[in-house]
């Protein structure tokens, strides 16, 4: 939830080397980053440098920060002009901003001062160097020892997805609706997806849209792979389904089944922005005894044992 509370402060310069910013205010701290960066990472470093340049200077301590890429993630390090330092390593742009910003604004000494002089001393102690620096500098410190964080980082997604589907042994084309809620623990993804048919056109029956309806919930276990800055999960889920097939002439007819489904899938997600992305799924699901034996209702056809289809959609970070 942090990078929703810090995304609309901003500005700050991002070059190999340290860069004054244009802003009225200069900011109170740098940023250092390779200019090659995947373009999420470019993307957290803007919102990164928007949030600290609108820091009140009684809120942000003096640091420099300098990103660089280290093992498949980003290490971060802050450097303070006391000598002091730390050490983040960020697992995905998403956590970027509240990481940083974390130690930009728990160190800051003006705030320290604030908390605990009203006024300034008649005679200011010169400052020390830093062999002579004190190792507490105000009340929430940058600790001088290395510490790292946690690669594993948590994230939850929800996404909505639109696709069309067909159906076998009795030929069924569907238009389905997906709802999703992804829990990633990187490289590990959990989800929980819903999915719905309003529209269904059976074989044989024309242009009927309620010959077929479906719905079902699967709750299913994968893995992330990167490419480049966007991401390719491979997954596998079991599902509940519950189908109805229903024809009007030459006399009215309807049945409904309830099935265990086993499914597999693969999706791409392309970042739209650090909070979006687009996605592309393709997915293929069976029920293992309707395999073997199809399920028919006289006069009906017999209920899909196979489905596969093709969706498009967006997905939203929620924390």
């Amino acid at each position: 939830m942090a990078r929703l509370v810090f995304a609309g402060t901003a500005s700050l310069a991002v070059l190999t080397g340290t860069v004054r910013g244009a802003g009225a205010q200069e900011p109170c701290a740098r940023v250092a980053a390779p200019p090659d960066l995947p373009a999420g990472w470019l993307d957290a470093i803007a919102e990164l440098t928007r949030a600290i340049a609108e820091l009140p200077l009684a809120q942000c301590r003096p640091l420099s920060l300098v990103l660089e890429p280290a093992d498949g993630t980003m290490r971060l390090t802050a450097q303070a002009p006391d000598g002091q330092r730390a050490v983040r390593v960020v697992a995905q742009p998403s956590m970027l901003v509240p990481i940083a910003l974390g130690l930009v604004v728990s160190g800051a000494p003006d705030a320290a001062k604030e908390e605990s002089s009203p006024s300034p001393p008649a005679n200011p102690v010169p400052p020390a160097t830093p062999s002579e620096a004190a190792p507490v500098s105000s009340p929430h410190p940058v600790q001088p020892s290395v510490a790292v964080a946690n690669p594993h980082a948590v994230a939850i997604w929800l996404g909505l997805a639109v696709g069309a589907r067909i159906g076998v042994p009795s030929t069924v084309s569907m238009v389905d609706v997906e709802g999703r809620v992804d829990l990633r623990v990187e490289p590990l993804l959990l989800f929980v997806l819903f999915r719905n048919v309003p529209v269904g056109f059976v074989a044989g029956q024309g242009f009927d849209g309620d010959a077929y309806h479906e719905s079902s919930i699967a709750f299913g276990v994968g893995r992330s792979f990167a490419l480049g800055s966007a991401l390719l999960d491979l997954s596998i889920a079991p599902s509940l389904v519950t189908m109805r097939l229903s024809k009007d002439s030459p006399t009215h007819a309807r049945a409904d089944d309830v099935e265990l489904r086993v499914g597999a899938s693969a999706r791409v997600s392309v970042p739209l922005s650090p909070n979006w992305r687009l996605t592309l799924a393709l997915d293929t699901d069976v029920i293992p005894d309707l395999l073997r034996s199809a399920e028919r209702i006289d006069p009906l056809p017999a209920f899909p044992s196979w489905t596969s289809g093709l969706c498009f959609g967006v997905s939203g970070a929620v924390l």
